[in-house]
């Protein structure tokens, strides 16, 4: 009874932070991925200092769900089950669940839902999600000259919701098809193919931009190949590759200006609900990606509190939000932006204060930049069980990086938002934002080829 007592005494922000933070840790714990487990353990003890005696109580329920999500991970990642033995499946069909991203070997990996599988002898119905890797030569090649004179005989498009067959071998032991031709059938549903003409349209205006057009293309679908391989790996060395991932940045601009342009010519009710909406429709056409999924998730629940009139705390919704997005994509916390952006955002809950006090208290950096700088401190130290282990790196220009790229990051994703809405509408105005946006991205180039004269420290 006095455990019980305790239990319903503690906060409601505490139980699910304590929840969601020992989930994360048993769940991760079953990876063999050294990285996910310590990081996971650094950022529950670090809770612990917070909360102090209240992270015993809610042990049992943590644990039991993280056990709950293991399992059903493990589900999510089974074998194809058919009637054909493994090791003869030369052909599978299937709905594309996810866009293809580029991997190592020149190869692209998406995931697909099987419902056929053939040998040379014999067909079957089959079951299970499974990764399909295939040869950049047998879909869009990263060139943007390619796209642009849609010279794609020998290729196909494969987006999420399309229907295919593959041919090729299948690996038990990585649960994957490696496809050897891929032959495209039909769209299961038609919101899918609307999806995709919209992002190929989208995808040939932003690279008849130039450079600054491919980086465009990435901030807003994710698609980062046709980005020069250049910036890509001075992104990467100066710590803030993450700018390039989507993520809660895109959706914080996209939801602030909805928000701001609405509320005051309809109020506050409906500017929430167009807010969503918009929000919505960035996450359906860009992608459900681990991080962008996280954001959406946030914002979701921060704006029916707020309609609500309810004050809950950042760490509350980030708990939430875990609880709800390993729910419903368990397979999520096995992937590394999943934790980079868990890992993030509770580096800035839980040590930006610390850190804010470092900086006014000793340094006496005036308040403004001490909070800027205090973010993206305690952003870097959230991830950094997580860079040390997975990324085999640590990059401490990142916080400064990150700090004087962020403003015209942002400055450029808006001014694009823009302009691809006036190219929509009006067609000589796509000269003027490609002109724009190129004097935004060379800035950018500059700041970042700077950061690079300091080099992080590999490990």
């Amino acid at each position: 009874m006095k455990l019980f007592q305790k239990m319903n005494s503690m906060s409601f922000a505490s139980i699910f932070a304590v929840s969601s933070l020992f989930s994360l840790y048993t769940s991760l714990m079953f990876s063999v991925q050294a990285a996910y487990y310590i990081s996971a353990v650094l950022v529950i003890i670090s809770l612990n200092l917070v909360l102090k005696k209240e992270f015993h109580f809610i042990f049992a329920a943590g644990f039991m769900l993280g056990i709950c999500i293991s399992l059903q991970t493990i589900k999510n990642n089974s074998p194809i089950i058919s009637l054909i033995p493994d090791e003869d499946i030369r052909l599978i069909q299937g709905i594309v669940l996810s866009d293809p991203v580029p991997k190592e070997n020149d190869n692209y990996c998406f995931t697909i839902k099987t419902e056929i599988a053939k040998s040379e002898s014999m067909i079957s119905t089959a079951k299970g999600n499974i990764n399909v890797f295939v040869q950049s030569d047998l879909i869009e090649k990263p060139d943007r000259e390619i796209v642009l004179t849609r010279q794609m005989q020998t290729r196909v498009l494969i987006e999420q919701g399309a229907r295919f067959y593959f041919t090729g071998r299948y690996s038990v032991k990585n649960n994957s098809f490696y496809a050897d031709k891929a032959v495209f059938l039909e769209w299961n549903k038609k919101i899918y193919k609307t999806r995709t003409k919209m992002r190929r349209r989208l995808k040939k205006t932003l690279l008849s931009w130039g450079d600054a057009g491919t980086l465009l293309l990435a901030l807003v679908t994710g698609t980062r190949e046709f980005v020069p391989v250049k910036l890509r790996n001075n992104f990467t060395q100066t710590g803030i590759a993450h700018i390039l991932a989507l993520s809660g940045m895109h959706l914080a601009i996209i939801g602030g200006f909805v928000k701001k342009l609405f509320k005051t010519f309809l109020g506050t009710n409906t500017a929430i609900l167009i807010t969503l909406l918009a929000c919505g429709f960035f996450l359906w056409f860009a992608g459900v990606s681990p991080s962008l999924l996280r954001a959406f998730i946030c914002l979701f629940i921060s704006t029916i509190f707020e309609f609500l009139g309810i004050n809950i705390k950042n760490i509350t919704i980030l708990s939430l939000s875990f609880l709800i997005q390993i729910a419903l994509f368990p397979e999520h916390c096995l992937s590394l932006s999943f934790m980079l952006s868990y890992t993030g955002l509770a580096g800035i809950y839980l040590f930006m204060e610390f850190f804010k006090w470092i900086y006014t208290g000793y340094l006496r950096l005036p308040k403004k930049l001490a909070e800027s700088i205090a973010v993206s401190t305690a952003a870097q130290a959230g991830i950094l069980p997580v860079s040390i282990f997975c990324l085999k790196q640590i990059v401490p220009v990142g916080i400064i990086t990150t700090l004087c790229v962020s403003l015209f990051i942002s400055l450029f994703f808006i001014l694009g938002i823009f302009g691809i809405i006036f190219s929509v509408v009006f067609n000589g105005s796509s000269a003027v934002f490609s002109f724009l946006l190129s004097m935004i991205y060379a800035i950018i180039c500059k700041i970042i080829d700077f950061f690079t004269l300091f080099p992080p420290i590999n490990l």
